[in-house]
């Protein structure tokens, strides 16, 4: 009987034994997911981040070009006013002066 309860002892504690290996394992493989799910996590924010920084940035500089192309315009309508102002001075001075000479 001794040696069956010594048996018995020694079958359990060989099963505990492995079960704690396993476990042992199993945490150590879980605590390595975890710890690779954050590195990922925290490369995927700092993509996240990037990824906006970069489209702000190219919003920024579309919506400087757009203003820029506006100003352009804007002088450029500017400057054709001003000389059709004078054109139409100048115009006007021709048709007085053709006046004057009649």
């Amino acid at each position: 009987k001794a040696a069956k309860d010594a048996e018995r002892q020694r079958v359990a504690d060989q099963i505990e034994s492995n079960f704690n290996d396993w476990m042992s394992k199993e945490k150590s493989r879980l605590d390595r997911d975890v710890a690779e799910a954050e590195i990922k996590a925290q490369e995927d924010e700092a993509a996240r981040k990037k990824k906006l920084r970069d489209t702000l940035a190219d919003i920024n500089k579309t919506n400087r070009a757009q203003l820029a192309a506006k100003a352009e315009a804007k002088v450029r309508e500017q400057q054709e006013g001003v000389m059709a102002a004078a054109e139409w001075s100048e115009r006007l001075k021709q048709l007085k002066q053709e006046e004057i000479e009649e």
